[in-house]
């Protein structure tokens, strides 16, 4: 089990990869889940891994314009200035578990989502009516 963050006054917290934690709890014991859900594109946390290419490659995407030619102009890459998906310099893969860096927004992951048992009919059928709303299925 997952060690609390916070445990005091009849409220616990706990601080990870929600999908990582919750699997940790036992059955019916969460009565919220707050997240910060992978906006596609807006945010990159750095965790990626670089496979195959040169190990020396800083693969960092080359200052080709704006202030100077001070910038990276067309967007291949993350906040870091490393290429977003395969280094422009020595061909590696990014490799990254992270959600929301998928290349486009339409690749999302719904065989991750999963409906409760206990939902009535009425309850799955807006809950399903909702998901297809947004485009998740």
């Amino acid at each position: 089990m997952t060690t609390p963050y916070y445990d005091q006054h009849g409220a616990t917290l706990y601080v990870g990869d929600v999908l990582d934690v919750l699997k940790t709890l036992p059955d019916g014991c969460v009565q919220t889940c707050v997240t910060s859900p992978p906006y596609w594109g807006l945010r990159d946390y750095g965790t990626g891994q670089w496979e195959g290419g040169d190990a020396g490659c800083d693969h960092l995407a080359p200052l080709t314009g704006g202030k100077g030619g001070k910038e990276r102009t067309g967007g291949n890459w993350s906040a870091d200035g490393q290429y977003r998906a395969t280094c422009g310099k020595c061909g590696a893969r990014r490799i990254d578990q992270q959600l929301g860096l998928e290349p486009t927004p339409d690749c999302g992951h719904r065989e991750m989502i999963t409906l409760r048992d206990d939902l009535t009919d009425e309850e799955r059928a807006f809950v399903i009516g909702r998901l297809q709303s947004l485009g998740l299925l």
